[in-house]
């Protein structure tokens, strides 16, 4: 896709992203009694939202006990809407591939049909997504800001 929208919306949606996991970092060290402490935890946070995003195992795939996780994952609203805009096509200008079965049978399909029914993208959710990435932005501030007020790790 070639259009400067989706040039702005990926740059929003990376800022979004890369602001919310600096805000995380922030806020595991403001909540978190030391700093190995809170680096173990962004690790662990990170590694189970990355399971969850859809990416490595899609939505439709995931056991029925994982499948909250992608809901509370910000890596996955971010994939879904930078994905969703990269790949999304219509008309005929579309470009196709060929994709071969299991069974050696072969058919051709857009890109964006493929990507969109494998991995779950939905062009019409990207707004969605950057609003969800702007909530976890916001509650990670707001735990910090609740943090600073009433977490003390001194000894006394």
């Amino acid at each position: 896709n070639s259009d400067w929208g989706v040039f702005f919306y990926w740059w929003l949606v990376f800022l979004l992203y890369t602001s919310f996991d600096t805000f995380l970092g922030v806020m595991l060290v403001v909540l978190m009694p030391n700093e190995q402490a809170a680096n173990v935890l962004g690790i662990g946070l990170t590694m189970i939202w990355n399971i969850g995003s859809g990416f490595m195992i899609p939505y439709d795939q995931m056991p029925k006990a994982w499948q909250w996780l992608y809901w509370i994952s910000p890596p996955g609203y971010a994939l879904q809407g930078v994905l969703s805009t990269q790949f999304y096509c219509e008309g005929l200008g579309c470009p196709t591939m060929t994709v071969v079965n299991s069974t050696g049978d072969s058919s051709t399909t857009s890109v964006w049909e493929y990507t969109s029914s494998n991995f779950g993208l939905h062009y019409d959710r990207r707004w969605i997504a950057v609003g969800a990435l702007v909530f976890c932005l916001v509650l990670t501030r707001v735990l910090t800001l609740l943090g600073l007020r009433f977490v003390c790790h001194l000894k006394r």
